[in-house]
């Protein structure tokens, strides 16, 4: 069975108690704001509605699979109420099924592998309670400012020569200063002429000026994390909010940018939070969506956090790939934490991208092996280079 502890069914108009700690009025509407501020930048409430009507009545869940299976071959999209009862009244075996033949039929079949470079660590003045690199919380990450750019060709010039098509410049801080700025456009200037290899950036809540500048030396693509449920995003950060996410994201798109947006899932989240997430990247439109399992660490406030189920896990991949069928999702952290079976497992329902290598303050996987669990899928994977 699935979780619903601290899940409130919600009604086309009903009160919520949202994560900003005010009661409010959710409208009908795919998405509803919360109304308790002026300044809706203070508030992280931003919760599907989810009407309680009856869906899929009379139908066995075989009609069922076979008639979500059509629809979204044909380019048609599930409601939050329908996914809402995949995610908690289809058996796991089915579900996993639906989750295979989606993936099978509409997802890419040419896995997307990225790397990433932690380019400058810790000291970060945020308090997201999951993260090492915290300057509030007491952890063993590394700190260092941003790194020299010899090191991160060596580092991208190796995953290159491994077959990894992207390589992604992670930061922490909030946003870089100017100085930081133009230290890592010097980087991004110096891997372009030196390492035929695709550009990301993970920089922290950038403005659209920032961000075209970016694109303008070779960035292709930018990545910041929705976190979890934008209702629930409050009780885990309180120095910046979803919004501020949401709006980077929304100027990277302007700048021409891709876009790179997931989450964490075995916060303390709800299963129906994780499905609240995965409608609001939906609603963004992104295409390539990290789905990090929780690894605690120690020192920062969710170490001892219980770890999810492996079926929560499933359910949970499962519910991003019905949602985003044409999406890549894309297994990173904590990852090292399931079994082997496990692994087999999310990738046959829906895991159709990776991070490889090691990530900021965790270690990753071997990109060998990940190349060798993709390959017994049938999936295509990117060339290793010719020397």
């Amino acid at each position: 069975m699935v979780n619903t502890t601290n899940v409130a069914s919600t009604t086309q108009s009903s009160l919520h108690n949202c994560s900003c700690h005010h009661e409010v009025q959710i409208e009908s509407s795919e998405h509803s704001s919360c109304k308790a501020h002026d300044n809706k930048s203070s508030c992280t409430c931003h919760s599907p509605s989810f009407t309680n009507e009856s869906v899929f009545v009379g139908l066995s869940n075989e009609a069922i699979s076979a008639q979500i299976l059509e629809r979204l071959t044909t380019g048609g999209s599930l409601s939050a109420d329908e996914a809402r009862y995949c995610l908690e009244k289809m058996p796991l075996d089915t579900l996993v099924e639906l989750s295979h033949q989606v993936t099978s039929q509409v997802a890419s079949v040419h896995v997307s592998l990225c790397s990433i470079t932690n380019v400058k660590s810790g000291r970060c003045p945020q308090d997201c309670k999951w993260c090492a690199q915290s300057a509030h919380f007491k952890t063993n990450a590394e700190v260092y400012d941003v790194k020299d750019k010899e090191q991160c060709l060596k580092e991208a010039q190796a995953c290159y020569d491994k077959g990894v098509e992207m390589f992604s410049l992670v930061a922490s801080g909030k946003k870089p200063s100017e100085q930081d700025l133009d230290k890592l456009i010097e980087i991004i200037d110096y891997l372009k002429a030196n390492v035929p290899i695709k550009l990301c950036a993970s920089l922290g809540l950038l403005d659209e000026a920032m961000l075209t500048k970016l694109k303008e030396h070779g960035i292709e693509r930018y990545h910041c994390n929705l976190e979890t449920a934008p209702s629930y995003f409050g009780n885990l950060v309180t120095r910046h909010t979803i919004h501020d996410k949401i709006n980077t994201l929304k100027a990277a798109e302007q700048s021409g940018l891709e876009l790179c947006s997931g989450g964490i899932i075995g916060m303390g989240e709800s299963d129906l939070e994780r499905l609240e997430l995965a409608l609001a990247l939906r609603s963004l439109n992104i295409k390539s969506i990290p789905i990090n399992v929780l690894h605690p660490i120690e020192g920062t406030p969710l170490y001892g956090q219980a770890k999810l189920s492996d079926e929560q896990i499933l359910r949970a991949i499962c519910i991003f790939r019905l949602v985003n069928p044409d999406a890549h999702l894309r297994f990173a952290g904590g990852r090292a934490l399931l079994s082997e079976e496990m692994v087999n497992k999310a990738i046959y329902c829906g895991i159709n991208a990776a991070i490889v290598g090691d990530l900021l303050t965790t270690l990753g996987s071997d990109i060998n092996s990940d190349r060798e669990r993709f390959a017994k899928h049938h999936y295509d994977l990117p060339d290793i280079p010719q020397k």
